[in-house]
């Protein structure tokens, strides 16, 4: 019997997994902890902002979710610092012009280029490029697996006590992906 093979079954999870949680952490049980719903967990959200934004990046939310997330490895301020740049009315727009403008001079250009935003802004810009066309040619859930794989997504969770869980959610979530995929193949939006 392995441990995949069993279950524990509470009347609220909600209340109760964080407890479980920890409890078979010490015991050196491995525990997936459905709490807060699939869907709600903060990995599933950062795939989600990802299709969003590869489906239409002109969307603030979504892109801003997707470079705050290990996909783009940008924080809030130089989030701010982006957007204070630019007159553009999207971000989107704001974003492009930051990556393909030329260092600035003195002060700003030591901020920016210190903290290597430049650089990581640049990585996403290319990345989203590759994933877009992978969009294009092929599968949903082949392009949601090769940004996993570029950003080494699954290692962001590694310290964390919950990291099987996630990882199942973010497997669950190219599962998903893939059963879409062969269904319907009506597009990303439908998706």
């Amino acid at each position: 019997v392995d441990w995949g093979d069993m279950v524990v079954l509470v009347r609220s999870p909600k209340r109760n997994a964080e407890t479980f949680q920890k409890a078979f952490n010490q015991e050196g049980i491995p525990l997936i902890a459905n709490t807060g719903g699939f869907l709600e967990s903060r990995e599933v959200q950062d795939l989600l902002a990802l299709l969003k934004t590869l489906d239409n990046p002109l969307q603030d939310v979504p892109i801003l979710a997707t470079l705050r997330s290990p996909f783009g490895q940008i924080t809030a301020a130089e989030l701010a610092e982006i957007r204070t740049r630019s007159q553009a009315v999207r971000y989107w727009d704001a974003f492009q012009e930051f990556v393909h403008a030329e260092p600035e001079e003195e002060a700003d250009r030591v901020l920016v280029e210190s903290v290597g935003l430049r650089e990581r802004a640049a990585r996403f810009y290319q990345n989203f490029q590759t994933w877009r066309q992978a969009l294009r040619k092929g599968t949903l859930a082949g392009t949601l697996e090769l940004a996993i794989q570029t950003v080494d997504y699954e290692s962001w969770f590694l310290g964390l006590d919950d990291a099987p869980e996630r990882m199942a959610n973010v497997r669950r979530m190219v599962s998903l992906a893939s059963g879409f995929d062969r269904r319907y193949r009506k597009g990303l939006f439908r998706f």
